[in-house]
C-alpha cells in the first residue's frame, strides 16, 4: 500500500520509561529526521525536540501511549497537551482481536527481564502500526467501515487523530454503515437495541465507550468467523466504561436473552419451584441465601448464571465446595450434559493437570471453577483470582459456615474475609454472591448473615424452600434387638420397587458388617466409608452411579453430590446425629421426582453411639489451652523469645509438643482435624493468626538471557544423557516457568513462590527441586534453597546429646523387637509394656510416646509397617530396620557435625543458622564415605526436626505440609478460660440436636414428624424448645434422660454430690454400709456416660 509507505511523514514515534517512583527517566524518539535515546541528563533536550515535532504538525504514535505515557509527558511539558495521538494498543484489539496478548513485541530483549530500550520500542511501534493498518485494510469493506466510523464519529482529540489517519493520510472512506449491512457473525448474540442507540446519536457516547464497542464487535466477529473460544482482550477490562458497555452490548437478561432461554442448553423444559427466583436473585445482585431440599435442583441455580456469565461475558464463577468427590461429580455431570466450561482444582490432581487447569482458567476458556475453602490459602489460586476476579461466588453447603451448623468447618469462616480483601485491594466492585444449602435452622441463617455482614457482604435475601420433597414418604419403624432382620425385610421390599437402595449407619464397622449380612441373604451389596482406599471408593461410586451396583451400606461419607436419580429407598439403620443430616441423607432418594421411601429404624439407644462419636471430636478447655501453649512453645523454639513474627508449624508438631491426653485422638487425621479446629478458635479469640500458606522460595540464576538459548543449552545435555522426549518436554516447561518467574521478580520486586513455579511448570513440588538440580548440572541455571535451622549447642538440650540419646534408645528398641519378632512376620505389642521392659526402674523416663515416636520415624523411612490397634497397642510388620539404621546414623551424625562446625565457637540455646541446602549436601558428602543421593538430605533434616534434635524454621514446608501462623503479642491463657463458653455452646447445640432427633423418632405419626421438622427449621430455638416442652438441662447432657435418671435417681443427696463432682480428685469419708460401692459404680457410670471419659482411664 503506497499510503503506508508515506505514513512516517506524519508521525513521530515515542516511548517513555517510568521508574518505580513514577518518574519519567528515559525517552525514545523515532522520526524521519531523528532517532535518539534520551537519558535523564538530557531530558530537557528531548522535550525541546518533541515540541519542535508537535509544532511542525506531526502527530504522535505510541503503544499504550494515550493512557500511560502521555499523562507523564504533559505533566513535564503542559504545552504538549491536545496532541493528536494514534495508540497502537487501541488498534491492536481491532486488527488482531483473538491475540492472547497485545503487548508490544520486543524481540531485541535478550530476556523477559532485561531492561526496556525505548528507541527499540518506538521502532517496534512504527512497525506494528503498519501491520495493523494492513490487517484492517484486508477486512471486508463493511467491517473496516464500522471500525473507522466508531473511532472517528465524535469530536474528542482521539476522534480527530483517527480522522486524520484514516481520511486524510490513508484516504479511506469514513461513513456511518447501516447496522443491517454488518455481518451476522459480528452481530450474533449482540444487543441490537443498544447498537441502535449508538447509531442514532454517536456523539453522546465518548471515545472510550465507542472503542469498547468496536473491540467487542471485532472480537465477536473473529470468534464466530473462526469458531474460536478465545476470550476478549484483558486490556479492555481496564477501560472505565468497559463493564457497562459489556453488560449493555451482551446483556444477561433481556427479552432477547431471557434467563428461561438458557434452560434449553440444559435440556430442561422449565424451572422447578423457586429455581427461577433464585437465579434472578443471583443475577440481580441480591446476594441470596438459598435453602432447597436435597435433590431440589440447587446446582442449576448457580450453574445457569455461571454459564450465562461465561457465554456472554467470558466471566468466571467460583464455587466453594466441601468435598473433592462432589466437585468431580458436578464437573463430570456437566460434561456429560455437553457443558465443557467447568473445572475443579483440588489436592488430588497431578501437577501437570493442575497446570493445565490453571492455564485454561487464565485464558478464559473455563468459566466455572470448583474449589475447597482450603485452596483459598494457596498462592497460585490467589494469583489466578487476582488476575481474573470472579463475577460470582457461590458458597455450596453454606451451613458449613456456621458454628451452629451440623457440619461446621472452620475454613469456611475464612471465605468472606478472602473475598472482601481480594476486591478491596484491587479497588473493584464487590462481586455477586450466592449461598446454597439444603438445611439450615434460624440460628444458622442468622450466624451466616452476621459473618458475611462483618465483611461488608450483606445477604439481602433468603429464599426458603420446603425442607423435604413431596415425592418422599418418611417412615419410622421402632426396633429393639431385631434390627438386622427388620433391615433385611426392608431392603427386600425396597428392591421390589426397582432402582437402588442406600443404607446409612453411624460407624465404619457397621457399614462393613451390614454389607456382609446382606450378601449372606443373597443381596449384592458393598460398603463405603471415609477410610476406604481411594481405588475402592472409586469402584463403589462408579458401580453405583452406572447401575451395576444397587445396594450400598455407608456412613454419611457417601452420597453428597451423587446424582443417581432412581434411588427408590433410603434406610437409616441407625439414627443420624441431627435432623439436618437425616433430611439431607434421606433426600438422596427419588431425585427423578418419582415416589421413594425414607425409613428410619429407630432405637433410642443409638443416641449413645452418636454422643460417643461427637465427644471424640470435641475440644476441652484444657485442649485449647494446650494448642496455644504448644504453638507458643514452637514459636519460642523458633525465635528464642516471645515475638509475633510468622513461623511455620505442622499440626503433628503441635500435638507432639503439647500436653494432650490419650483421648485427644488416636488417629493422625483426627488429631489434625482437632488441632486445626483449635487454631480456628484461638484465632477467633484474637490469640493467634493463620496466614495464606505462602510457599517457600528458591533462589536461582538463569545462565542464558532467553528461553531459546536455555533450551539450546539443555538440548546438549539431553543428547548426552539420552533423555526421552517426554522428559525433555517436562524440563522445557520448567525452563519456561523459570524465565516467567524471573520476569515476575524483576517487574514486581517480589520473590516467586515455589508452589507457583510448580503450577507454571506442571511439575509437583516433590519433583521440582530435583529437576532444578538437574538443570544446574546441565548448566542452564545455578540455584540455591535457603533454609534456617535452630540448634541448641553446648548447653541444656544440646542437639548432639539429644541425638545420641535417641540413637541409644533405637538400638535398645531394635534389639527387643528382634527378640519379639523371632521368625514371625508380624507382631502385636503394647507400648506401655514395652516402655517398662526397656526402662524397668524408670530411671531413663522412657514413655510409650518415646517409643511410638521412634517407630513412626522408621515408618517414614519405609523400614517398617505399623497399624494402630488402640492408643497403646500397635501391630508391626515387614521390619527392615537393621539393614538401614547404621547408614542413617552416619548421615545424621555427619549433618550435625557440619552444622556445629558452621556455628564455630558460638554456643547457646536455640541458635539460628542460615544455610543453603545444596551447600550443606556438598559438605556432608565430602565428610562421609557412603554412596548417597543428595536428595536424602531433605529426609535426614526432616527426621532430625521431627525428633526435636534441631528445628527447621524457614523452609519447613519444603519437606512436609505446614501452616503459617503467628502468636499475637501478649496472648494470654486466661483468654481461653474466659471465652471457652463460646466453644461449649457449640457442643451443647450438637447435643441438643441429637435429643431432637430422638424426639423425632418417638413421634407416632408422619404428620406429627413433618410438623416437628417444619418447626425445627422454621422457628427460633426458644420457641421450638417451648413448644415441645424440652427441659433445657436435659437436652444439653450427652445422655438420654432415662439413662441419666438411672444413674442419679437411686442416690441420696451426699452420694449425688460425690457422683456429680467436677473436681478430678476428691476425698470421701464414709462408714460401713453407707453405699460406697454403689457410689463408686454410679460415679463410673456418670464419667463414662455423661462426661464421656474412656473407661480404661478410670
Amino acid at each position: 500500500m503506497q499510503d503506508l509507505l508515506d505514513i512516517d511523514l506524519f508521525y513521530a514515534y515515542l516511548d517513555l520509561e517510568i521508574n518505580s517512583d513514577k518518574n519519567l527517566y528515559r525517552i525514545g524518539l523515532v522520526s524521519l529526521n531523528l532517532t535518539k535515546d534520551f537519558y535523564p541528563e538530557n531530558l530537557n533536550q528531548a522535550y525541546e525536540e518533541i515540541r519542535k515535532l508537535k509544532n511542525s504538525n506531526l502527530a504522535v504514535c505510541g503503544h499504550n501511549f494515550r493512557r500511560f505515557d502521555y499523562p507523564y509527558l504533559i505533566e513535564q511539558e503542559p504545552e504538549l497537551s491536545s496532541w493528536y495521538i494514534i495508540d497502537t494498543l487501541e488498534l491492536s484489539i481491532l486488527a488482531f482481536p483473538l491475540q492472547e496478548s497485545h503487548k508490544l513485541n520486543k524481540d531485541y530483549k535478550q530476556s523477559e527481564y532485561s531492561s526496556n530500550n525505548p528507541v527499540e520500542d518506538a521502532q517496534a511501534t512504527r512497525l506494528l502500526l503498519r501491520q495493523q493498518l494492513e490487517a484492517i485494510a484486508k477486512k471486508p469493506d463493511e467491517v473496516q467501515q464500522i471500525y473507522t466510523w466508531l473511532l472517528t464519529c465524535g469530536s474528542e482529540d482521539a476522534d480527530c487523530a483517527y480522522q486524520q489517519l484514516f481520511s486524510q493520510i490513508l484516504n479511506w472512506k469514513i461513513g456511518q454503515p447501516g447496522i443491517e449491512i454488518l455481518p451476522e457473525t459480528m452481530l450474533k448474540g449482540m444487543n441490537k437495541s443498544y447498537l441502535q442507540q449508538i447509531w442514532s446519536n454517536p456523539q453522546t457516547h465518548d471515545f472510550e465507550t465507542r472503542l469498547c464497542v468496536a473491540g467487542l464487535l471485532a472480537w465477536n466477529y473473529e470468534c464466530n468467523a473462526n469458531e474460536s473460544k478465545q476470550s476478549f482482550s484483558n486490556w479492555l477490562k481496564h477501560l472505565n466504561t468497559f463493564q457497562t458497555v459489556l453488560e449493555d452490548l451482551r446483556p444477561l437478561n433481556t427479552d432477547e436473552f431471557a434467563v428461561n432461554s438458557y434452560l434449553e442448553y440444559f435440556g430442561i423444559p422449565s424451572f422447578r419451584s423457586l429455581q427461577e427466583e433464585a437465579v434472578q436473585a443471583i443475577i440481580n445482585n441480591e446476594r441470596p441465601l438459598v435453602l432447597m431440599p436435597t435433590g431440589g435442583g440447587k446446582s442449576l441455580c448457580y450453574q445457569l448464571p455461571a454459564f450465562m456469565f461465561h457465554e456472554r461475558h467470558k466471566a468466571l464463577t467460583v464455587v466453594i465446595s466441601p468435598l473433592q468427590a462432589l466437585m468431580a461429580d458436578q464437573v463430570a455431570d456437566l460434561e456429560q450434559a455437553g457443558f465443557f466450561f467447568a473445572t475443579f482444582i483440588n489436592g488430588n490432581l497431578s501437577a501437570a493437570e493442575r497446570r493445565q487447569r490453571l492455564s485454561e482458567l487464565r485464558s478464559g476458556s473455563k468459566g466455572l471453577l470448583y474449589i475447597s475453602p482450603e485452596q483459598l490459602r494457596s498462592m497460585s489460586i490467589r494469583a489466578l483470582l487476582e488476575q481474573r476476579p470472579p463475577v460470582l461466588w457461590v458458597i455450596d453447603e453454606a451451613h458449613c459456615v456456621s458454628q451452629w451448623g451440623h457440619d461446621f468447618r472452620p475454613d469456611y469462616r475464612y471465605i468472606p474475609k478472602f473475598i472482601r480483601e481480594l476486591y478491596q485491594e484491587r479497588q473493584l466492585a464487590i462481586p455477586l454472591l450466592a449461598l446454597m444449602t439444603a438445611t439450615a435452622t434460624v440460628a444458622v441463617i442468622e450466624d451466616i448473615k452476621e459473618l458475611f455482614a462483618q465483611h461488608e457482604l450483606n445477604i439481602n435475601r433468603t429464599i426458603n424452600g420446603a425442607t423435604t420433597r413431596d415425592n418422599l414418604t418418611f417412615n419410622v419403624i421402632p426396633v429393639a434387638g431385631n434390627k438386622e432382620q427388620v433391615l433385611l425385610n426392608q431392603v427386600k421390599e425396597a428392591l421390589k420397587l426397582g432402582g437402588s437402595t442406600l443404607i446409612y449407619t453411624t460407624t465404619r464397622k457397621n457399614a462393613q458388617k451390614l454389607a456382609e449380612t446382606l450378601k449372606q441373604s443373597h443381596i449384592e451389596a458393598k460398603y463405603y466409608h471415609g477410610k476406604l482406599a481411594k481405588e475402592q471408593k472409586q469402584q463403589v461410586l462408579q458401580e453405583f452411579k452406572s447401575g451395576k451396583l444397587n445396594v450400598v451400606t455407608a456412613t454419611c461419607a457417601f452420597g453428597m453430590g451423587i446424582n443417581r436419580k432412581d434411588v427408590r429407598s433410603v434406610i437409616h439403620h441407625c439414627m443420624s446425629a441431627n435432623l439436618e443430616g437425616y433430611i439431607q441423607e434421606a433426600g438422596r432418594a427419588g431425585r427423578d421426582r418419582e415416589p421413594a421411601v425414607c425409613t428410619l429404624l429407630f432405637d433410642p439407644k443409638d443416641a449413645d453411639t452418636v454422643f460417643r462419636l461427637q465427644s471424640l471430636n470435641q475440644l476441652s478447655e484444657q485442649d485449647l489451652k494446650n494448642v496455644l501453649i504448644s504453638t507458643r512453645h514452637i514459636r519460642d523454639l523458633t525465635f528464642g523469645s516471645a515475638r509475633d513474627d510468622w513461623f511455620w508449624v505442622t499440626t503433628n508438631e503441635i500435638f507432639q509438643l503439647g500436653d494432650f491426653d490419650e483421648e485427644f485422638g488416636e488417629e493422625s487425621e483426627q488429631q489434625n482435624t482437632k488441632i486445626k479446629a483449635g487454631l480456628h478458635y484461638l484465632e477467633k479469640f484474637g490469640l493467634l493468626e493463620r496466614a495464606e500458606n505462602f510457599s517457600s522460595f528458591i533462589e536461582f540464576e538463569l545462565r542464558h538471557n532467553t528461553f531459546a538459548e536455555s533450551v539450546e543449552q539443555f538440548e546438549e545435555y539431553r543428547r548426552m544423557k539420552d533423555l526421552s522426549q517426554f522428559e525433555a518436554d517436562n524440563f522445557e516447561r520448567l525452563i519456561q516457568a523459570m524465565h516467567i518467574a524471573k520476569a515476575y521478580c524483576n517487574s514486581n520486586d517480589q520473590p516467586f513462590p515455589l508452589d507457583r513455579l510448580s503450577d507454571e511448570a506442571g511439575i509437583s513440588l516433590h519433583d521440582l527441586t530435583a529437576r532444578i538440580r538437574e538443570l544446574q548440572k546441565a548448566e542452564v541455571c545455578s540455584f540455591e534453597i535457603p533454609i534456617t535451622l535452630v540448634i541448641t549447642k553446648a548447653v541444656k538440650g544440646d542437639a548432639r546429646k539429644n541425638h545420641e540419646r535417641i540413637r541409644q534408645l533405637e538400638d535398645q528398641l531394635l534389639q527387643v523387637l528382634n527378640e519379639l519378632f523371632g521368625n514371625e512376620n508380624e507382631i502385636q505389642i503394647n507400648l506401655r509394656g514395652l516402655a517398662s521392659r526397656l526402662d524397668p526402674d524408670n530411671s531413663k523416663k522412657i514413655r510409650a510416646s518415646n517409643i511410638i515416636d521412634i517407630l513412626e520415624g522408621w515408618v517414614a523411612q519405609k523400614w517398617l509397617k505399623l497399624s494402630r490397634i488402640s492408643s497403646d497397642v500397635v501391630r508391626l510388620g515387614e521390619m527392615e530396620v537393621a539393614e538401614h539404621l547404621p547408614g542413617h546414623k552416619i548421615l545424621t551424625t555427619t549433618v550435625l557435625e557440619v552444622l556445629y562446625q558452621a556455628l564455630g565457637d558460638t554456643t547457646g540455646a536455640r541458635l539460628p543458622l542460615k544455610y543453603e541446602l545444596g551447600k550443606l549436601a556438598k559438605e556432608v558428602t565430602q565428610k562421609i564415605q557412603l554412596d548417597w543421593n543428595n536428595e536424602k538430605l531433605e529426609v535426614i533434616l526432616l527426621w532430625l526436626h521431627q525428633r526435636k534434635v534441631i528445628r527447621l524454621s524457614d523452609g519447613l514446608n519444603l519437606f512436609q505440609q505446614s501452616l503459617k501462623v503467628r502468636v499475637i503479642k501478649n496472648a494470654s491463657i486466661s483468654t481461653v478460660k474466659r471465652r471457652y463458653s463460646e466453644v461449649e455452646a457449640h457442643y451443647d447445640e450438637q447435643t441438643r440436636r441429637t435429643h431432637y432427633m430422638v424426639q423425632y423418632g418417638k413421634l407416632k405419626s408422619a404428620e406429627q414428624r413433618q410438623q416437628f421438622v417444619n418447626d425445627y427449621f422454621g422457628t427460633n430455638k426458644e420457641e421450638f424448645i417451648s413448644k415441645y416442652q424440652f427441659l433445657a438441662q436435659e437436652i444439653t447432657r450427652p445422655i438420654l434422660p432415662e439413662d441419666y435418671s438411672r444413674i442419679i435417681e437411686p442416690l441420696n443427696p451426699a452420694q449425688k454430690e460425690i457422683v456429680l463432682a467436677s473436681d478430678p480428685a476428691i476425698a470421701v469419708i464414709a462408714g460401713p454400709g453407707s453405699g460406697k460401692t454403689r457410689t463408686i459404680v454410679h460415679r463410673i457410670a456418670y464419667l463414662v456416660k455423661v462426661k464421656r471419659v474412656e473407661p480404661k482411664r478410670i
